[in-house]
């Protein structure tokens, strides 16, 4: 994956008498390389957690999301001092954020029984060898809490 910034993928949409049909004729999983997925159910609170080598994209499947994502300037002992970038994610809207290597994120829950598809490009083996988790108000930012 050649792009290192944050981007959301917007289906293509499709309407007519018998419904709506999206299409994300730009998110080819061989090209990316996704390899694997799974789903998170957003209670509440997730973050702060990431990985140098591994991309990954999310897509809200029900409810509503706020995301924040860090390019932490240390894995070790970052800066407090850093700003999120904030994602606001509908399942209506359908899209895909794609979230580069390099970053952490965190998630909020903003609506009841919201839930997160997750596509990665790396295996369990290898992501959980790049898992770097940092304490939850590592990065506080007013709207999030």
């Amino acid at each position: 994956m050649e792009n290192k910034t944050p981007f959301v993928i917007q289906p293509e949409t499709f309407k007519d008498e018998r419904g709506v049909l999206y299409a994300y004729n730009d998110f080819n999983l061989q090209e990316l390389n996704i390899i694997r997925t799974f789903s998170i159910e957003v209670e509440s609170f997730r973050g702060w957690h990431g990985h140098q080598q591994e991309n990954n994209w999310f897509k809200v499947t029900s409810g509503m999301l706020k995301i924040l994502l860090v390019k932490p300037d240390d894995w070790v002992s970052p800066s407090f001092n850093l700003s999120p970038q904030e994602y606001i994610l509908k399942a209506e809207d359908h899209g895909i954020l794609f979230i580069p290597a390099g970053y952490v994120s965190a998630i909020k829950s903003l609506k009841d029984n919201s839930s997160l598809q997750v596509f990665s490009d790396k295996k369990v083996e290898e992501s959980v060898k790049d898992d770097y988790r940092f304490d939850s108000d590592r990065w506080y930012y007013d709207s999030f809490m």
